[in-house]
């Protein structure tokens, strides 16, 4: 659901002006002096954390050795092939497998390592959260100007939004934080005076030419690049995923990857 706000919003005609209150009687969180709002029927949502945890679940129970709490420092190659990583639990030696270099941001720095160009900008985005009540709104609602979303969940509500180039500075800045709790509360019912309970950053790997960075190293002949899908890395995971496996596989991908080229930078 799009919010629209009086001052932004063109009057069409009253057909249409009476569709939008509708939309915006079918639910009461919408604050009052909205103009109306459109309701996109196939639009969904989701939340990341239990996705990737349910991902990570279906991995492991697949034969996949998940291994947390480990941070690849380093690289053993011999020509154009990786024998070992250097990890902070010690080296793991490949045995001639495929390395997925799918680290988001952090896919920069160790591609410098490997004498590879990502350049990636980290998109910090943020987001806070409130414990649920029942003012929230029932479906999620995105202030359209704003470019702020509130997400609701069983436990919790969630505004988030903002984009922040800030390099690899994970510092939260409180200005930021302060307006999206006031677009929050300017659009939304039940949320003045409201103290959070959460509060989130993360950085969003961004390419500069705002494509994904996707498929084989030429420099490397088993290094598979995925990474730099900015704003739509959740969106995108399930055909990254397809393709990541197909270019692994070394069969034809589903889809035309010219412009997603790793080396292209």
């Amino acid at each position: 659901m799009v919010a629209l706000n009086d001052d932004i919003h063109e009057a069409g005609s009253l057909e249409h002006q009476q569709h939008l209150r509708v939309e915006v009687q079918a639910d009461a969180a919408i604050a009052d002096g909205l103009a109306g709002c459109v309701y996109s029927k196939e639009e969904s949502h989701l939340d990341s954390l239990r996705y990737v945890e349910a991902i990570a679940s279906a991995a492991a129970a697949a034969g996949a050795e998940l291994r947390l709490d480990t941070e690849v420092v380093g690289f053993a190659r011999e020509g154009r092939r990786l024998v070992e990583l250097h990890t902070t639990a010690g080296p793991l030696p490949l045995e001639g497998a495929t390395v997925v270099l799918a680290a988001g941001v952090w896919s920069r720095g160790l591609g410098r390592r490997l004498g590879l160009s990502i350049p990636l900008e980290g998109a910090k985005g943020y987001h806070v959260e409130f414990a649920a009540a029942g003012s929230d709104p029932r479906l999620p609602t995105y202030m359209h100007e704003a470019r702020v979303i509130a997400t609701p969940f069983p436990d919790r509500l969630r505004l988030a939004g903002t984009l922040e180039l800030a390099g690899d500075d994970a510092a939260i800045d409180e200005i930021r934080l302060g307006a999206l709790k006031k677009e929050g509360a300017r659009n939304l019912t039940g949320l003045e005076g409201r103290e959070p309970i959460h509060v989130w950053r993360g950085f969003r790997p961004t390419p500069p030419d705002g494509m994904p960075l996707l498929g084989r190293s030429r420099k490397f002949s088993d290094i598979v690049v995925a990474t730099g899908h900015a704003m739509t890395g959740v969106a995108l995971s399930p055909v990254m995923a397809k393709l990541v496996r197909e270019i692994v596989e070394r069969t034809p991908p589903s889809y035309d990857l010219t412009l997603l080229d790793p080396d292209r930078f």
